[in-house]
């Protein structure tokens, strides 16, 4: 008994185009009959010839057994039965281990990034933690917006500040107000209230804020240019009687209006310096601030406006405008000064800038003096003191001279006393 293990082409198996039909449960075939098995044809079918057209060859040969003896055909169709078996579960195995491998994978990346995820908010939740047993919190956080605090927190009280803080807490807002300082300020802007101003006031329930500060009504301007004078007017004659300009203290007026914002019950102002804004992917969620007992505080709300005035070191950090000064004022106050046109502004187009009149009480009279460049001159070194005795004394002098109504305006020894006194 030999057992071979050939190679032959599927064609092969057709001799003459004979048909040969095997059976697996035959035990003893012919001895004469070479017997070949090919295993991709089932063996209780018949093997049929096939047309020459088409006959495919086989990408790879077949394993075909040739037993001599009707005993050795039995086992080797069973070892060749065992082989491909054997194979197959080889193969089957391989991707098992594939398959396998590749989900065992996954399930490692999976569970690694969910446990650095879990670090990551464990560290964020101890350095908040951390901060916040330093910086003490007044309005506390909770899952993604905000608890029970405030609505608005607005950076600074000044005229904007304070009027945003009265309309929103009068429409039922909880407002923070947070100002540097809460006295009463000294400062040479916002004196002159134009009537569209004293209107929208009136809109707003603040016009009250004008009472009882000796406030002056404005009913236009004075103009003087090379020796004359003319006077224009507001065009008042669509509006109620009561709507003019307003002159007045600045100070007297930001007062009224704060007094007036903390009336409300929802509105609450609190004395600190803002230090900076506490950012979180980009949005403002509230402030960190300096109270005025030297704490450090941080407040949370979902909107925050910034109403720091013009000097503002907050604005720097939302945008970086760039800022021409073409010049500088320098205000000095005239006590017991009568101006030629009663209830009006006055301006002198002097050179090489204007001079400005205006009454802030009934008793004082505001002078402006529009100095060019963006330095303005040392009071210390007596800079200031020449450029307002050589520049600006003269001009209204010669003014003063020209119209016999101004003639009282500025005499020059009040100017140049003025000056000496360092009342500028």
């Amino acid at each position: 008994m030999s057992l071979q293990l050939t190679r032959v082409p599927r064609q092969l198996l057709l001799h003459h185009n004979h048909t040969l039909k095997l059976s697996l449960h035959k035990r003893n075939p012919p001895p004469e009959i070479s017997t070949h098995l090919a295993f991709s044809i089932p063996s209780s079918r018949s093997i049929k010839p096939q047309t020459p057209h088409r006959r495919r060859e086989p990408k790879e040969p077949i394993l075909v057994f040739s037993s001599s003896s009707s005993s050795s055909s039995s086992s080797s169709v069973h070892q060749c039965h065992n082989y491909y078996i054997k194979k197959m579960t080889v193969m089957i195995d391989k991707h098992s281990v594939l398959v396998g491998t590749f989900f065992a994978l996954l399930f490692l990346y999976i569970l690694r990034r969910n446990t650095r995820t879990r670090e990551e908010i464990r560290k964020r939740t101890t350095m908040r933690t951390q901060n916040d047993s330093t910086v003490p919190v007044l309005r506390q956080e909770n899952g993604g917006g905000f608890s029970s605090g405030d609505d608005v927190i607005v950076v600074g009280a000044g005229v904007a500040g304070a009027a945003l803080a009265y309309t929103l807490g009068k429409d039922g807002r909880r407002v923070h107000v947070i100002e540097r300082d809460l006295k009463e300020p000294d400062r040479i802007v916002g004196e002159l209230l134009q009537p569209g101003g004293y209107l929208k006031l009136m809109e707003l329930g603040l016009e009250d804020c004008v009472e009882e500060i000796d406030a002056q009504r404005v009913f236009g301007y004075a103009i003087f240019k090379d020796g004359k004078n003319t006077r224009i007017s507001y065009p008042l004659e669509k509006f109620h009687t009561d709507v003019s300009g307003r002159s007045f203290h600045n100070g007297r007026f930001i007062q009224r209006m704060r007094e007036k914002a903390a009336t409300l019950p929802n509105v609450r102002l609190e004395q600190g310096t803002v230090t900076s804004l506490l950012e979180e992917n980009g949005t403002v969620k509230g402030v960190q601030y300096k109270s005025k007992d030297g704490q450090e505080l941080r407040a949370y709300a979902p909107l925050t406006v910034v109403c720091d005035g013009c000097f503002s070191n907050l604005r720097r950090t939302l945008c970086n405008p760039k800022v021409d000064v073409p010049s500088c004022f320098v205000g000095l106050i005239l006590e017991n000064c009568q101006l030629p046109f009663e209830n009006h502004g006055h301006v002198i187009l002097a050179d090489p800038s204007p001079i400005l009149f205006y009454p802030i009480s009934s008793t004082e009279v505001r002078c402006l003096v529009d100095v060019p460049g963006q330095k303005v001159p040392s009071i210390a070194n007596g800079e200031m003191a020449s450029y307002l005795k050589n520049m600006v004394a003269p001009q209204v002098y010669i003014f003063s001279f020209l119209t016999v109504k101004v003639r009282s305006l500025v005499p020059v020894d009040v100017i140049d006393r003025m000056i000496l006194n360092h009342l500028i």
